[in-house]
């Protein structure tokens, strides 16, 4: 991905961006539409729309086209009923792959539930915010500073990326908290040392928490490690 540019990997983080915070759109509306399957067609029309906003334009197309996707949302008829808040976390492939988690969301959906999934573009931002501690550490300057800089750009084009849903999804829901906030989140329970999904997991799962989720379920491949010390920690965690 590297060899491919900056401006690819810009690209890259909008479109992965644009449909985390589409499939909120989805799973804050669907629990409530009047007519079943509506809001799954919408969606399904969206990704398309996007994926050729993304090859044929760039991010000016995109940008261009998400208020009208918001719009055929807004429009879907539906009854608001209060339902508890599931928030779901853990291994970012299985909870993000519906076919993989014997469709999960759905299932919390059927039950009478409402569910929120841990977005995918987490794990990117995770990944610039170690290396910028890795490359500090280590006295890269040159190589920290442009971290920095991508960092700051990663921010501002979720902004952007907000601005455009801001119609759909309320402000809790727009932009998702900074890695060091999550990351100190986890600090508590499992250290910042130990890299990976656990920390993520852990931190995500306190997030939901103050956000006053009603429960979270995490998912995890059978002896998945990082699953597993989050299994451990869980009971403090809840405390």
């Amino acid at each position: 991905i590297k060899d491919l540019g900056s401006a690819f990997r810009r690209t890259a983080w909008y479109g992965i961006a644009a449909v985390d915070l589409l499939q909120k759109l989805l799973w804050r509306t669907r629990p409530h539409e009047l007519h079943p399957g509506e809001t799954e067609a919408i969606y399904r029309e969206a990704l398309r729309e996007i994926e050729a906003a993304l090859t044929q334009g760039g991010i000016k197309k995109l940008l261009e086209i998400l208020p009208g996707i918001v719009e055929q949302f807004r429009e879907v008829e539906h009854r608001e009923r209060e339902r508890p808040l599931i928030g779901i976390v853990g291994e970012i492939y299985l909870r993000a792959n519906p076919f993989s988690n014997a469709g999960l969301v759905s299932l919390v959906e059927e039950l009478g539930g409402e569910a929120r999934v841990s977005p995918f573009g987490e794990w990117l931002s995770y990944t610039f915010y170690k290396k910028l501690g890795d490359t500090r550490l280590r006295g890269e300057w040159f190589a920290h500073i442009k971290a920095r800089l991508e960092s700051l750009v990663l921010r501002h084009d979720e902004h952007r990326l907000a601005q455009a849903f801001d119609r759909g999804l309320p402000g809790w829901e727009l932009e998702e908290p900074p890695t060091e906030v999550v990351v100190g989140h986890s600090e508590p329970y499992i250290s910042e040392a130990y890299r990976g999904e656990a920390v993520l997991t852990v931190g995500k799962s306190v997030d939901f928490a103050l956000k006053d989720f009603d429960g979270i379920i995490n998912v995890m491949p059978f002896s998945c490690m990082p699953g597993t010390m989050v299994a451990a920690v869980s009971t403090r965690v809840k405390r």
